[in-house]
């Protein structure tokens, strides 16, 4: 008995010991560290319930316009915060009103004031809500670069009926192009676009 475990199954087991070395338990150590990597690759969107504190780019500014929203008690807001570069790129703030318009706030770059820029009518606020319609469908889209500008883009809703308004999707954008991240450039643009249409000179 002795010898048949010597001669047959020894051999053997000295065999698999080898094959698990080279092979199949370095196979599962690499999945083992490739998993964590995969499960947090996206982060996760920001829920109704998202603090104040969650934001990232410009959170002063984001509590202003949180505040702003109250104040005007707006049905729905859109922000777009930007930081670093140069200087800035500005903020640009998107307030709906009970009437059916819109407001627009807009921080120059790099100042420090708000400026009301003419109202969104509401035949414009139909084609405003068609541009935006994937705002919150969007991620976090982010290329590291060296003093890019970054943005955050963030969409307030009522949780309730006449309630006050929370975060339902906030996102950052650094580094996208058409090629890239078509659809936050595309949103990036409609901000700019209502900016630009209504400053008042």
């Amino acid at each position: 008995m002795r010898s048949f475990l010597r001669l047959v199954l020894l051999p053997i087991l000295a065999f698999l010991g080898v094959a698990c070395g080279n092979s199949a338990c370095t196979f599962h150590k690499q999945d083992r560290e490739a998993s964590p990597t995969l499960q947090t690759a996206s982060k996760p969107k920001a829920s109704m319930a998202a603090k104040l504190i969650d934001a990232r780019i410009q959170p002063a500014w984001q509590q202003a316009f949180t505040a702003r929203a109250t104040a005007l008690q707006a049905t729905e807001a859109w922000g777009l915060f930007s930081e670093a570069g140069y200087v800035d790129d500005g903020q640009i703030m998107i307030f709906v009103l009970p009437s059916g318009t819109a407001a627009v706030e807009s921080v120059a770059p790099g100042a420090r004031t708000v400026k009301q820029l003419a109202s969104v009518s509401a035949a414009d606020l139909l084609l405003l809500r068609k541009e935006f319609a994937f705002f919150d469908e969007l991620d976090d889209f982010i290329e590291p670069a060296f003093d890019s500008i970054q943005r955050e883009a963030v969409h307030l809703v009522r949780v309730a009926d006449n309630g006050p308004l929370d975060v339902k999707t906030r996102f950052i954008i650094v580094q996208a192009n058409p090629r890239n991240a078509p659809r936050h450039v595309a949103l990036i643009d409609s901000f700019i676009k209502i900016r630009q249409a209504r400053t008042k000179n």
